[in-house]
């Protein structure tokens, strides 16, 4: 008997690699598509292309039984033009090949950044939604919005998971980027730490979408994190703790405007700052989100906690050296 065949956007990200091993230990043949090649040990069969390609899109989908659909731009600010090309209009253009295909199921990652920066305590999954004139924020919502349409229609089996912050070794908003940041000194926390984080582990995403795609597609949403808030003072202070660093604090109206200034000068030299005024907000967001449906529909658990966390990554940080050699103003992406 074959294997139901999974097809992965995204396949070469922190994301997508991940979903892709797992996937594979657990019986599925997967099919990838990135930007990307992903490592040489990555499972599967891997295309080279953009969500944005329909052709591309269309050869993921061809004899796909289910589809996640992980590939996005992930940042906290930055050309809205492009935000909207990857995350609206790729989006649509994955939802129509898996249409086309008849796939069975699809898995769509938005984000808990749905229910913008300022929401209520515990937020649950009709909460308010709110983009705050942030592309991220704003383009996550859209996407969400044109598949609920499709599902409405009756074209398209869905389950919409909306992720908190990632961590775990080699994520690259949570653990790399600042990593990097604090071992040249220039990571600072805004507003005293007060804002909070709402981890996710890695392994526990992934075992959401695969609980997800086994429950079987009825067109629900569930927000997915550890299931509490960790102050940002507290786990960047842990985090600079593995390269032996220190992380100070500035007030947010501070580090708002030293950002614009740096990413003004990153503009004419045409790279990516380090930093954004949007991540200030990031990083004071106040509240915990509600994961009762998560872990009540789902049946999602805990497995790896804070402490094992931390260690987890100091070994990886180890083992991989080279980690943190990424250049810090990496060129900026094009459309």
């Amino acid at each position: 008997m074959s294997r139901p065949l999974l097809a992965i956007t995204g396949s070469a990200g922190f994301i997508g690699r991940a979903l892709c091993h797992e996937a594979h230990r657990r019986g599925w043949a997967i099919r990838g598509l990135d930007l990307r090649a992903p490592p040489p040990n990555t499972p599967g069969e891997h295309l080279r292309g953009s969500i944005t390609d329909a052709h591309a899109a269309h050869t993921l989908c061809r004899g796909a039984t289910h589809v996640v659909h992980t590939a996005a731009v992930v940042g906290e600010d930055g050309d809205a033009e492009l935000f909207q090309h990857i995350n609206v209009h790729g989006t649509r253009t994955i939802a129509h090949a898996a249409v086309e295909a008849e796939v069975e199921h699809l898995v769509h990652l938005s984000s808990v950044m749905v229910y913008g920066f300022l929401y209520p305590p515990n937020v649950a999954e009709d909460g308010p939604l709110a983009g705050h004139d942030n592309p991220y924020c704003r383009t996550k919502i859209e996407a969400e919005l044109l598949l609920r349409a499709l599902h409405a229609a009756g074209a398209l089996p869905l389950t919409i998971l909306r992720p908190g912050d990632v961590w775990g070794p080699g994520s690259p908003p949570w653990v790399v980027r600042p990593l990097q940041l604090m071992r040249h000194r220039l990571f600072i926390i805004p507003g005293g730490g007060r804002g909070v984080l709402n981890l996710l582990w890695i392994d526990h995403l992934v075992d959401a979408i695969l609980l997800a795609l086994e429950r079987g597609p009825h067109g629900e949403t569930f927000n997915v994190t550890d299931g509490h808030a960790i102050p940002c003072h507290d786990y960047f202070t842990r985090l600079g703790r593995l390269v032996g660093r220190r992380v100070p604090a500035l007030p947010g109206s501070v580090l708002s405007t030293a950002f614009a200034g740096l990413g003004a000068v990153c503009r004419t030299l045409d790279r990516v700052p380090p930093a954004s005024p949007a991540a200030v907000r990031f990083l004071l967001r106040p509240h915990s989100y509600s994961t009762e449906r998560a872990r009540r529909d789902l049946g999602l658990r805990v497995r790896v906690e804070l402490d094992d966390g931390f260690d987890r990554i100091a070994d990886w940080l180890r083992d991989h050296p080279d980690a943190l050699d990424a250049p810090l103003l990496p060129r900026r992406p094009q459309p």
